[in-house]
């Protein structure tokens, strides 16, 4: 694992976005889990820091304290987006989204619809907004305009849809 002054980069980035939701009048409780920290929210959000974590290792740590206020500007946004409930049917076959987490991700959400995908990973059901993605409750589902089948059918095809990106660094390709 990467280190900065001595410190695991998760434990700095952890600290970083505390203190910035702090700063926003966000207190948090910390999480360990096997993807690295998880910050819970007292709206019941999960803000997880394993991608801003990675991310923070591909980039100069001048630049850290940008990237988590960014990220943590965009999850507090996404407390103001519709919820999925409230969401038209056109408008969920065109924000719905498949998405594999760990089978141990799932402790905080009621995901017990997620489709096994391999051991220890599932497939589960998000709605992508602009700044963030929400997984899917299994509570909400039955308040949705669309059926399981369908949102699994649509949300594959839509997250096949998504470009993928290649940026070049030091010569390597890195794949997003």
């Amino acid at each position: 694992m990467a280190t900065f002054d001595n410190r695991p980069v998760d434990d700095v980035i952890r600290d970083m976005a505390i203190a910035e939701l702090a700063r926003e009048g966000v207190q948090v409780s910390v999480e360990r889990g096997p993807e690295g920290y998880r910050l819970l929210l007292p709206t019941g959000m999960v803000m997880f820091l394993a991608n801003i974590t990675r991310a923070a290792e591909d980039i100069d740590p001048g630049d850290w304290d940008e990237m988590v206020r960014r990220q943590v500007q965009g999850l507090l946004a996404s407390q103001s987006y519709t919820q999925p409930e409230n969401l038209s049917a056109e408008q969920l076959r065109r924000q719905v989204r498949t998405r594999l987490i760990s089978d141990e991700e799932t402790e905080h959400e009621d995901t017990s619809y997620a489709r096994p995908f391999a051991p220890g990973i599932v497939q589960v059901l998000c709605v992508d907004y602009p700044q963030s993605v929400a997984t899917l409750s299994a509570k909400t589902l039955p308040e949705l305009p669309l059926s399981l089948y369908e949102l699994y059918a649509v949300g594959q095809a839509n997250t096949d849809a998504e470009p993928i990106a290649v940026v070049r660094l030091s010569g390597l390709d890195k794949r997003f």
